[in-house]
């Protein structure tokens, strides 16, 4: 179990340098701006944290508390497809910081090359992001947009994949890892692999 410390730094690197990094790979910044990638990222996670449905006037309060000065309409006008590939970036940044683990010890896995578990989970978004994410509906049970995040994790290894991203009305098999597993592999899914 990681400590404190390592807890805060991984937070640290994927909150600043991991989001710095993104905002410049997908385009989201270009030059310096008033409004830094990590600045945003750091808005977007802070407000929706603490408020699900965080409108844009939450936001740029929060914004205010990390520095910045922007109006609700300039921020808005911040949600680009750059701004959702930045988020994503990010998004797989902190998985690989979070799930980084040792290996499984059980002898009874000894018996397989590998054993790989592959799961998806499915992210209610903000209805600004449906152009990005489609979700299911329009109910407060079903958002009208959804992220879906795949993850394939191989116990023996402790190697993880993911997470890739789609829709969130996606099927499970609508998206496959590049790599295929090996011959003598155990796969680990639950039924929305098999229909």
């Amino acid at each position: 179990m990681p400590s404190i410390p390592q807890i805060i730094h991984a937070l640290q690197t994927v909150l600043n340098e991991s989001a710095e990094a993104a905002a410049h790979a997908t385009g989201f910044v270009q030059r310096s701006r008033r409004l830094s990638g990590a600045q945003f990222v750091q808005t977007v996670v802070a407000s929706w944290l603490a408020y699900p449905d965080a409108s844009y006037e939450t936001m740029v309060g929060v914004a205010a508390d990390l520095g910045v000065s922007i109006s609700p309409q300039a921020f808005a006008e911040r949600f680009t497809s750059a701004a959702v590939a930045t988020l994503a970036q990010v998004l797989a940044a902190t998985m690989r910081q979070a799930l980084s683990a040792q290996p499984a010890v059980v002898p009874l896995l000894d018996r397989f090359v590998a054993v790989e578990v592959r799961d998806s989970t499915t992210i209610a978004l903000p209805d600004v992001l449906a152009d990005h994410f489609q979700g299911c509906g329009g109910s407060r049970t079903h958002s009208t947009a959804a992220l879906k995040a795949q993850f394939r994790w191989e116990l023996r290894s402790g190697k993880l994949d993911g997470p890739l991203l789609q829709d969130g009305r996606a099927s499970d098999r609508a998206l496959e890892f590049r790599e295929r597993g090996v011959k003598g592999t155990l796969h680990l899914r639950d039924l929305g692999y098999w229909h």
